[in-house]
């Protein structure tokens, strides 16, 4: 969930052409974020430069961005190991209850939706492309996976 933390925190993922470029760069380029400026969060954004230059630094306020960060500690929290620890069983309707949260929370703070290029976007129409990534290696195939306990 460190991508709901980065989009607390800095906003919504520039463009891939503008992504890593500096200021001068993309203006020299005549690059323009026409997403970003769809994607404005509620109350209004707080300026705070994304380092990494992959988000466009549109943050939430602070009210908004405490509605992420809560709903994503949330969400943690049903799926933590935690549950284990507590006897709880996590099921696949407390996953898809955490993961509708973190939708919901996205959908307070960006009304007009995330760009259509945004991870958590994809993650959330299940179309995100892992390929040429490490997550990609991490994921296991349905069929090929077991669960063993002792």
């Amino acid at each position: 969930m460190p991508k709901m933390e980065e989009l607390a925190e800095h906003g919504v993922f520039l463009p891939p052409n503008m992504q890593g470029l500096t200021d001068e760069q993309i203006e020299e380029l005549k690059l323009k974020d026409e997403w970003g400026e769809k994607c404005v969060p509620s109350g209004g954004s707080v300026f705070t430069k994304d380092e990494i230059g992959r988000r466009n630094g549109q943050a939430p306020n602070e009210k908004m961005k405490q509605v992420l960060k809560k709903t994503v500690e949330e969400a943690k929290a049903i799926v933590s190991k935690k549950q284990v620890e507590a006897g709880v069983f996590v099921t696949m309707e407390m996953v898809k209850d955490a993961l509708d949260q973190l939708r919901g929370a996205v959908m307070i703070v960006y009304p007009m939706g995330l760009p259509p290029y945004d991870p958590i976007r994809m993650e959330f129409e299940n179309k995100e492309d892992l390929s040429g990534t490490q997550a990609a290696l991490e994921v296991i195939q349905e069929s090929e996976a077991q669960l063993w306990w002792a």
